[in-house]
């Protein structure tokens, strides 16, 4: 069977602020990244003969992608940094998704819900202007 390596530009993060299933990239995305950890909890004791023991504790994710700073329309529909703004402010839990659009049968799709955690913007004199998104995952991270 032959791998298919995919380009990063083919990865793209889309939200749905109303929480449905009707995705819309986050604008100008220049990168993202899939975060997905578990913890490890200690078990260590007298019967261990002098070795650390664990056992597997609470999963957790979050999404982070950086952008170049847009406003208006660019004739398709994307998230930009005004919507992403009064989603944090509102507390908004959004539905996500970290996916490829490269069409390639059996191509994994991560979606889960969560909450826009942090905002920030970058506008350095001669540069162009970007910004970046972390959304923190609340429950379960499926792929499809």
């Amino acid at each position: 069977m032959a791998v298919k390596t995919i380009s990063g530009s083919s990865l793209v993060l889309s939200v749905d602020l109303a929480g449905g299933s009707s995705y819309d990239a986050i604008g100008g995305s220049t990168s993202c990244t899939l975060n997905v950890s578990q913890e490890a909890i200690d078990t260590t004791n007298k019967e261990s003969s002098g070795r650390k023991a664990f056992i597997n504790g609470v999963t957790s994710w979050t999404l982070d992608a950086e952008a170049f700073f847009t406003e208006g329309s660019s004739g398709s529909e994307a998230i930009r940094p005004a919507t992403i703004y009064a989603a944090l402010e509102a507390g908004t839990r959004i539905k996500c998704e970290f996916a490829s659009t490269t069409g390639i049968t059996g191509a994994k799709s991560y979606v889960g819900f969560g909450y826009i955690t942090s905002l920030s913007v970058s506008a350095s004199v001669a540069e162009w202007s970007t910004y970046s998104v972390s959304i923190q995952g609340d429950g379960v991270l499926t792929d499809s």
